[in-house]
């Protein structure tokens, strides 16, 4: 079974990403390893295709996070 996910691409259409199944290069760098966990809101609906750098904030689709 292979997994896809619909991700938006640079040109703002949904591209097909198929999993590869192979942990992510760590690059062995010695230090210890990175043991944080990211949590999301399922109520909340973020615009991934808006015009905006998503590191430094995110567009909040309040119609679909309303709905």
């Amino acid at each position: 079974m292979t997994l896809t996910l619909k991700l938006p691409g640079s040109d703002a259409q949904l591209e097909t990403y198929r999993l590869s199944g192979r942990a992510a290069d760590t690059g062995g760098s010695g230090r210890a390893p990175f043991n944080r966990i990211a949590y999301s809101a399922a109520h909340v609906v973020v615009d991934p295709l808006a015009d905006i750098d998503p590191s430094s904030r995110s567009v909040i689709d309040w119609d679909a996070t309303i709905a």
